[in-house]
């Protein structure tokens, strides 16, 4: 295109920019933002802007998305989205969480925070096990956040409490959800509770999972609860209630 004397539109741009992000390819991302940049192109585009600050974190420069992102003349939901999904990518559950409470407390933009972007950083503080931080923003996400936490936020915060070996509060946890917990969340504690040997749990878990009806369960069959179970009295030398 550029050979033939072709001046790009900023759809062309933002398209090759969002290609890079996807294949990783810093290298030509960066010689198409340095091409726009020199010549003046697209400086206060905002589409423009937001493939950048998305390109260079899922690219690995997350410093260099975030710089992107300040410099932009304004912003949306979606640079939002990009910036704090970059920085929950790379793990800095911390700095989420603050960018977060950045955009609550200044009002910048007039853009909130929305269910999406909260379930990204609550993945985050699983795989970096920040479950402090996790539980808290999930407890405090309507009040805070003006978003009512949804299946998959409960899913992953009991995800993590499972992980962390906290069974007790995961139980908890599931006991207050706003709406009937899926087979999915009582899977979860399930398997923790075969690996943990805590057989009186893994009962009580195993009860709720085969009372549930066979539509509002995901991923979980009642052979493999039965399963499950059979391994945990197994495991507890309890051959005859493995049967």
């Amino acid at each position: 295109m550029l050979q033939l004397g072709v001046k790009p539109d900023k759809f062309c741009v933002a398209t090759r920019i969002a290609a890079c992000a996807h294949s990783g390819a810093l290298r030509q991302g960066m010689w198409i933002h340095e091409y726009i940049r020199n010549r003046g192109l697209f400086r206060e585009d905002l589409f423009v802007g937001t493939a950048l600050v998305d390109m260079y974190a899922k690219c690995g420069c997350i410093k260099r998305s975030v710089e992107v992102f300040e410099g932009l003349f304004k912003r949306n939901e979606y640079s939002w989205v990009a910036m704090i999904g970059g920085i929950a990518l790379h793990g800095l559950a911390n700095q989420a969480i603050c960018s977060l409470e950045r955009m609550v407390m200044v009002k910048e933009d007039g853009v909130c925070p929305n269910g999406g972007m909260l379930l990204g950083v609550l993945t985050t503080c699983t795989h970096m096990g920040y479950e402090e931080e996790g539980t808290d923003l999930l407890e405090h996400m309507e009040g805070r956040y003006g978003v009512v936490p949804k299946h998959e936020h409960y899913s992953c915060t009991v995800n993590f409490l499972c992980r962390a070996g906290q069974l007790d509060k995961a139980l908890e946890l599931i006991r207050r959800m706003i709406m009937k917990p899926l087979a999915s969340v009582w899977g979860a504690l399930l398997s923790v509770c075969n690996i943990k040997g805590n057989v009186e749990l893994a009962e009580l878990v195993a009860k709720e999972l085969l009372d549930l009806e066979p539509s509002s369960g995901v991923g979980v069959g009642k052979d493999v609860t039965y399963v499950q179970q059979s391994n945990i009295y197994v495991g507890a030398r309890r051959c005859n209630d493995a049967r």
